[in-house]
């Protein structure tokens, strides 16, 4: 486990933005390097219980994206209601993991059942 160690701490990291360059900082056991075969492997074992951030609502992992998450009810107003809680709940798992939503990839896709089944009584 020494080598897994090493390859996740010490890591150096800067940004660059407008061709300007921030300074060099450590970090140090947070996310998992990216670039490497070990990446997407990794990624997926940090990422392995956001299921359980909110156990309602249905979460479909894909390689190293957090793809869709699906949430249904019997109306409008409850499917609003339980996805306001998933954000709350999901944003309170982002932020202990030290992640956060690409909002630039993120949408809502609103799907309603328009053909309405009614018993017949006999």
């Amino acid at each position: 486990m020494d080598w897994l160690n090493s390859y996740l701490s010490g890591r150096k990291q800067f940004r660059t933005v407008n061709n300007c360059d921030s300074e060099i900082i450590t970090i140090n056991y947070c996310g998992v390097p990216q670039g490497s075969v070990l990446s997407p492997l990794l990624f997926l074992i940090y990422v392995n219980d956001i299921c359980n951030a909110a156990p309602e609502a249905k979460i479909k992992l894909f390689a190293d994206e957090t793809k869709n998450v699906f949430i249904h009810g019997k109306n409008k107003d409850l499917v609003v209601k339980q996805a306001n809680q998933f954000i709350s709940d999901l944003n309170c798992w982002f932020t202990a993991n030290k992640l956060s939503i690409n909002i630039d990839k993120t949408c809502v896709w609103n799907r309603q059942n328009r053909h309405r089944y009614h018993s017949i009584a006999r």
